[in-house]
């Protein structure tokens, strides 16, 4: 783990396709997830998760906007860590992926039962925290979007 700026902790877990990053502020923890979560990652996900939730953590932020796939061992890591912090009382939050991705929820009833939030009701890090670069959330194309 290694310290950035104002007490922002990052570490990062990897495997092929898929990468985990941990960004720590003020006991708050955001997994940044990119990539392919599959069996696999899915795996990885839960123990860091099962780690940072023996801690005495301020909150939990799973950020899936950078997952351009997942299968249903992803759906299953992320009912495990919504299940987890609820039965240790601690507050999860989960930023929605990509409409693909997103979809999965949506068609297994699980976007209803999950805490999900819109980018307006997440409240990030300090910008000077995190490398803009690396971290800033993808452009969307989206049709919708008002003139």
């Amino acid at each position: 783990m290694s310290e950035s700026g104002d007490g922002i902790q990052m570490q990062g877990v990897g495997s092929a396709g898929f990468t985990l990053q941990d960004l720590s502020h003020e006991g708050v923890h955001t997994l940044v997830l990119r990539g392919e979560v599959d069996l696999l990652a899915a795996t990885k996900l839960e123990g860091v998760v099962r780690g940072l939730c023996a801690e005495d953590l301020a909150g939990l932020v799973l950020d899936l906007r950078g997952v351009t796939f997942m299968d249903s061992s992803g759906l299953r890591a992320t009912l495990s860590a919504n299940a987890l912090c609820k039965r240790i009382g601690q507050e999860l939050s989960i930023l929605p992926g990509p409409p693909h991705v997103h979809s999965l929820f949506e068609m297994t009833g699980l976007a209803e039962r999950l805490p999900f939030k819109t980018d307006r009701t997440y409240v990030a890090p300090p910008s000077d925290a995190i490398l803009p670069k690396l971290f800033a959330p993808a452009e969307r194309h989206d049709d919708r979007r008002e003139s």
